[in-house]
Formats: structure tokens, C-alpha cells, sequence
């Protein structure tokens, strides 16, 4: 029992230090505006909470944000929408898997976090994430690149609705695909992590 909460500690320093790493690689869509890019790093977070549970995964993405810090361009905006939408994904998806260990399980799984992820960063990015990164570049600017991109766009709904909603779904099932494939190889090891 002593090093229960000792070995969690130490499964997510490192699964937050995978996804860190991770981060560091994320990329731009040619579809979508450039700030907008797609990252892997809710991946270790994701398959954590399949392994130990939704908290550690949600504390993966606490963690993996808050190291991130030391190298954003967002002034910790970016961080903050990781954390919320993220923690969303993978809480929603490791309770329900955690509920039902089966493949059919897993799938729903993955398609709940996906639809709560999305559903979440929409009023978020409405009313908390947009505003906020106003303070860094006036709105309308942010609406003029993403213009460029997706002529629709002139102000904070049509945003919503042209980049939020389909990146968020684009990025989840990109991301519960990956976690899909990976998790079945890497089953048996992390089955040895969790005895």
C-alpha cells in the first residue's frame, strides 16, 4: 500500500513527460488557419486512462500543459483550452472505459471522449478562449487569417463553427484511432505496470 501513490506519481511523471515531448511536435493543417495545428500528445494521457484510470489521465494533461509553459507562444491560452478540452477527452473516455473493459467498450469509449471534447471546446473557445487570446492580437485579425483559409469566417460563431467544431472532431478521432492501434501492442507491458 506504501507505494501505491508513490508508483502512480511515478507513472504520471513519465507519461507526462512522453506527452511533452510529444507537444513539441505538432503541425499545421493546409486546411485550416495556421495557428490551428494537431498534436499527438493527448495520446500518453489517453492510454493512460485506460490503464489507471480517468485522474491519471487527466493529471497527464496537467502536468504535460503546465511543462509546456516553458516554451509557449500562447502566454499559457493554448495551455489552459489543452488542459479543459484535453482533461475532457481523455476523462470522459477512461470513465466509461473503466466501466467496460471490452472492445465495443472502448469504442464507445473513445467516441464519447471525442463528442465531449468537441462539445466542450465550443462554448469555451466562445466565451473564454477566444476573448483571451484578444489580448494578444485584436479578434479581427484572428478572423482575417482564418478568412484566408476558410472564406466563411468573419466573426466569433462562424469561428466556432468552421474551425472549432471540425478541428475538435478531426483532432479526436485522429487521436482515438492512434490510442486504438496502440494500445491493443502495448497492452501486455502496461498490463505489468498496473500489477
Amino acid at each position: 500500500m506504501k507505494n501505491f501513490p508513490t508508483r502512480n506519481l511515478a507513472i504520471v511523471a513519465v507519461f507526462s513527460a512522453l506527452a511533452a515531448i510529444i507537444y513539441l511536435f505538432d503541425f499545421s493543417l493546409p486546411f485550416f488557419p495556421p495557428f490551428i495545428k494537431l498534436d499527438f500528445a493527448d495520446l500518453p494521457a489517453l492510454i493512460a486512462a485506460f490503464t489507471f484510470g480517468p485522474v491519471t489521465g487527466i493529471l497527464i494533461q496537467v502536468v504535460r500543459n503546465v511543462l509546456h509553459l516553458f516554451v509557449s507562444n500562447t502566454g499559457g491560452v493554448g495551455e489552459l483550452a489543452n488542459i479543459i478540452i484535453g482533461g475532457t477527452m481523455v476523462g470522459t473516455a477512461g470513465l466509461i472505459y473503466q466501466r467496460n473493459k471490452t472492445k465495443a467498450g472502448a469504442f464507445k469509449a473513445l467516441l464519447a471522449g471525442t463528442v465531449a471534447m468537441t462539445v466542450v471546446a465550443m462554448p469555451l473557445n466562445y466565451y473564454v478562449i477566444l476573448p483571451l487570446f484578444s489580448l494578444f492580437m485584436p479578434i479581427d485579425t484572428i478572423f482575417a487569417l482564418s478568412a484566408k483559409f476558410i472564406p466563411a469566417i468573419h466573426d466569433k460563431f462562424t469561428f466556432i463553427l468552421y474551425v472549432t467544431l471540425p478541428f475538435n472532431l478531426l483532432k479526436g478521432a485522429t487521436i482515438s484511432l492512434s490510442s486504438w492501434l496502440l494500445y491493443k501492442k502495448l497492452q501486455p507491458a502496461l498490463h505489468h505496470l498496473r500489477s
